[in-house]
């Protein structure tokens, strides 16, 4: 945390380490809600790692725990340098037993894929308990998509399982 506020001290409002100072803040006062524009000198409120965060750890049906598995770490969004100059993309998501004429474009920024029913989906995945309420993210930028697993029982592209 104190490598990451020297950061920003030098080079102010950079995007990639607000949000991964804001993380750093929120581990350090767990179980209080730690909004960015109370603690940040500068917070850029259209940075969506910010937001994802945010949402996160002042939402009302936890979909994390405290003290044992899924912790908050554990569905927390780091921010890559990578995306430092975020700028989303078009993702087309056809569903396996429809048409290709009947796919979806999605231009989100980060697209939350989580348990049919769950209040905070993007996208829902049927399968009851198996998928989590927040099981997995899609970073959606620009020729640089990445899918980021948040829970441990298993998210799968192509038959192979996405590790972290």
């Amino acid at each position: 945390m104190d490598l990451t506020k020297t950061i920003l001290d030098v080079d102010k409002g950079n995007v990639c380490f607000e949000n991964n100072w804001y993380i750093s803040y929120v581990m350090q006062n767990i179980r209080k809600i730690v909004r960015p524009e109370e603690v940040m000198k500068s917070y850029d409120a259209d940075n969506p790692f910010i937001n994802y965060n945010l949402d996160l750890s002042i939402e009302k049906d936890l979909s994390h725990n405290f003290e044992k598995k899924p912790t908050l770490k554990s569905k927390l969004l780091f921010m890559d340098y990578r995306f430092r100059n975020f700028h989303p993309g078009t993702l087309y998501v056809t569903n396996n037993s429809s048409p290709a004429q009947n796919s979806v474009a999605i231009t989100e920024p980060i697209i939350k894929v989580d348990r049919e029913y769950f209040q905070v989906n993007d996208r829902c995945v049927p399968g009851g308990t198996s998928i989590s309420r927040r099981h997995c993210l899609i970073i959606n930028c620009i020729d640089d998509v990445w899918l980021y697993n948040l829970d441990g029982t298993g998210t799968f592209v192509n038959d192979e399982w996405v590790n972290g």
